[in-house]
């Protein structure tokens, strides 16, 4: 099967917005039942236990409310790259979760010295200040997740809590 041909930046925008419009759907109806219905406060609360990590932060309260909207029973969550990294990977046909996760963008001050150093010939400089430049969020996307129910692979067991 080909692969797909890359989108322009005009599809990727609307594709961005798309999926934007799609999560922000997901927390209005998770929000308006939190007010209305215990249980599913419960099922939130439920979520967020099932989904710490001793090695993650990035589980935000708005995202388990997110989860648990779209996949009650989710227990463990990562990205595509990161099921790769321990060997396992997205079933076929699985439908990927979506969570708010932070766009981060170079300091204009790292991206200075970068190109400062690339342009002056000094490789080393270059990649030094690569690997010491900071990244600061600009702002949040629709990014896919997928529980480890969703997923095949290499035997997996959760670090523990």
């Amino acid at each position: 099967m080909p692969r797909k041909p890359k989108m322009t930046d005009e599809e990727r925008r609307a594709y961005s917005a798309k999926m934007r419009g799609e999560l922000e759907a997901v927390m209005d109806r998770a929000y308006g039942a939190m007010v209305g219905s215990e249980e599913f406060w419960a099922a939130v609360m439920r979520t967020a236990a099932n989904l710490t990590h001793p090695d993650r932060d990035d589980r935000s309260p708005t995202n388990c409310i997110a989860i648990a909207a779209q996949y009650p029973n989710a227990t463990h969550v990562l990205s595509s790259g990161g099921w790769r990294k321990v060997g396992r990977f997205p079933a076929k046909g699985s439908t990927s979760l979506r969570i708010w996760t932070p766009i981060k963008r170079r300091t204009e001050g790292a991206q200075e010295a970068t190109a400062a150093a690339a342009d002056g010939g000094q490789r080393d400089a270059a990649s030094e200040a690569a690997e010491g430049e900071t990244r600061k969020v600009s702002g949040f996307k629709a990014g896919p997740v997928f529980d480890i129910s969703q997923t095949d692979g290499d035997a997996y067991e959760p670090p523990a809590a």
